[in-house]
């Protein structure tokens, strides 16, 4: 957590408790002492009304602030969902274009529908939990774990049912390839998102690292079932849905490490 992140927590966080972060911020940063000091004292007098005309407005230190560099400040949050979207999408026709679409030639109009509704669900949720993440103090319309958790399980029946065909080819070299194509993906997605969301202002590391890997391994859903004609539960489940758990590891164990 830096001077910007304390700052904007002291505006609106409510009286919440410091984070562990914050903490050992104000551990190390004299001015956010100060500021921190000021704002409590600002708390503790009685605050102006109709029986107080007179008190004086709160007034912070001449240079009190001078090393917070001023942000612009972040979009309503349907802007903030497109933007957080929009890596995925670019990410999404790269992959179409370079690697074709040929799952979605071998999938019946059922299984479409099934399938890629779930996974735009998915990244949908996701987009919007870290979008609320971006804003301090904001609070969620709705659990999108649930929409998450939802899709998931709706896209794994829908393989378990329809996806028994059955090829004479070794499987091996082929989950392979989709696990690495689901990474690489993946990786592809976070460079550009983590560009998107640079001004946002994160108080729970976890949380966002794995709200995060929720998101780009949605993406990588989306690309490798666009892209594998293979329509075999075991092979989704070993490399599509493998990839998934190993990027959600990932950000759950780089959320453990920063928070």
């Amino acid at each position: 957590m830096n001077c910007q992140d304390l700052n904007r927590f002291f505006e609106n966080g409510d009286g919440k408790p410091l984070p562990e972060a914050a903490e050992r911020h104000l551990s190390a940063c004299p001015a956010c002492r100060r500021l921190q000091a000021v704002l409590e004292s600002a708390r503790s007098q009685p605050s102006t009304s109709s029986s107080n005309p007179m008190q004086p407005p709160l007034v912070l230190p001449v240079g009190l602030l001078e090393n917070l560099e001023p942000v612009r400040p972040l979009s309503r949050t349907p802007g903030l969902i497109l933007t957080v979207i929009f890596p995925a999408a670019l990410i999404c026709a790269a992959a179409v274009a370079w690697w074709g679409v040929a799952g979605w030639r071998s999938q019946t109009t059922l299984e479409r529908l099934i399938l890629f509704g779930t996974v735009v669900a998915a990244l949908s949720a996701s987009a919007y939990g870290l979008c609320v993440e971006m804003i301090p103090g904001s609070k969620s319309g709705f659990d999108w774990r649930w929409v998450e958790a939802g899709a998931f399980a709706a896209f794994l029946l829908t393989i378990l049912i329809a996806f028994h065909h059955a090829y004479r080819f070794n499987m091996r070299a082929i989950d392979g390839g989709c696990f690495g194509r689901g990474l690489l993906t993946a990786a592809a997605v976070l460079l550009l998102l983590l560009v998107a969301i640079r001004r946002g202002v994160f108080l729970n590391r976890l949380k966002v690292s794995v709200t995060i890997a929720a998101l780009i391994s949605s993406a990588a859903l989306l690309v490798l079932t666009l892209y594998c004609p293979i329509l075999t539960w075991s092979h989704v489940i070993i490399a599509h849905l493998g990839a998934v758990a190993v990027i959600v590891a990932a950000g759950i164990t780089a959320g453990q490490l920063v928070e």
